[in-house]
């Protein structure tokens, strides 16, 4: 996948979205930044990450933070798009009570029309086992319990988005 150029206007409208549903959101201008930062985050923490999810599974349930990366952001509503080829790959993001997901600027778009031929495709691939497409919007919320709304229940209770925009932070 290669991202288009950054759209700044994209980028803020993303920003400003997730935040709203609870997610901090940091911008790098590179990959080695966001790196070191997630490397100060993670001390002293048991950190999963999700290519190496399905070798480490047993350690799921010990993790404090899961670092994953996101294919696409979208703007309208602050989600963030992964694009899974089996149910491992979705896990760090779902099971530490911390996630860190990182997304290219440049893949930041408009509304989710803007990628559903993306995503019809993907889920159409029958070169990978089990093709699944993920939208996280915030932290894990419910009010299903007594009608109240609690965090982090059914998912992480704190999500932290990496933009990684190289032409400025």
């Amino acid at each position: 996948m290669v991202s288009s150029p950054v759209n700044r206007e994209l980028v803020q409208r993303f920003i400003d979205r997730a935040a709203a549903l609870g997610a901090t959101v940091e911008k790098f201008s590179s990959p080695e930044q966001a790196a070191e930062f997630i490397a100060k985050l993670s001390a002293g923490k048991k950190v999963i990450h999700s290519p190496a999810v399905a070798a480490e599974f047993k350690e799921l349930d010990r993790a404090d933070l899961g670092v994953v990366h996101c294919d696409y952001g979208i703007a309208e509503t602050g989600t963030l798009v992964g694009l899974h080829q089996n149910d491992f790959e979705k896990l760090a993001s779902i099971l530490p009570p911390i996630c860190a997901a990182v997304v290219d600027a440049g893949n930041i778009v408009a509304n989710a029309e803007a990628i559903s031929q993306i995503l019809n495709e993907h889920l159409s691939r029958n070169s990978v086992p089990a093709p699944q497409v993920s939208f996280i919007s915030g932290p894990s919320r419910t009010a299903d319990i007594e009608c109240r709304l609690c965090i982090g229940v059914h998912g992480p209770r704190s999500l932290l988005i990496l933009v990684i925009d190289k032409g400025g932070a």
